[in-house]
């Protein structure tokens, strides 16, 4: 499947235990297929994209970590930064 094995880097890093020794929790994933969607991904839960933007304002989120092909990585970094993360 075409994507796939950006999902699959989301999800090992969603699954790798060593984030926590350097005190950094992940809190959510996000995604725009919507058969992802509402899933959980090593008890993280996946959110739709369109709620990033209010996650990063609200909760002061200052690290993200992008899994996507190429062509869509430009876009959603501007929206990280437009959002708070610098």
């Amino acid at each position: 499947m075409p994507g796939q094995e950006h999902f699959d880097l989301g999800s090992a890093l969603l699954g790798y235990q060593g984030f926590k020794d350097y005190g950094l929790n992940i809190i959510a994933a996000f995604d725009s297929d919507q058969s992802k969607v509402g899933t959980e991904v090593h008890g993280t839960k996946v959110l739709h994209v369109d709620k990033l933007p209010n996650m990063i304002k609200r909760m002061g989120i200052k690290i993200g970590v992008l899994t996507v092909p190429a062509q869509a990585a430009q876009e959603l970094a501007d929206i990280m930064v437009k959002a708070g993360i610098c």
